[in-house]
């Protein structure tokens, strides 16, 4: 669940003041990583749950999902 916060922050950060910061945190008690890092991760993550959803022929019920 963090990392998919972390990609809607960075996408609110790209909307709304036209750039994105060189490092991101994804969880408390962790260091920063370059955001340059994290796209590709989030990138997978994001193509993973297309295919999941995909796969099954339905989106997940979003009030119980567990993610990791």
């Amino acid at each position: 669940m963090d990392e998919f916060k972390a990609i809607y922050d960075l996408r609110s950060k790209a909307v709304h003041n036209g750039a994105i910061p060189e490092k991101i945190k994804i969880r408390k008690g962790e260091e920063p990583m370059p955001t340059s890092e994290f796209i590709p991760k989030a990138q997978d993550l994001c193509q993973q749950s297309i295919v999941k959803i995909l796969e099954d022929g339905e989106f997940p019920d979003w009030n119980n999902l567990i993610l990791g």
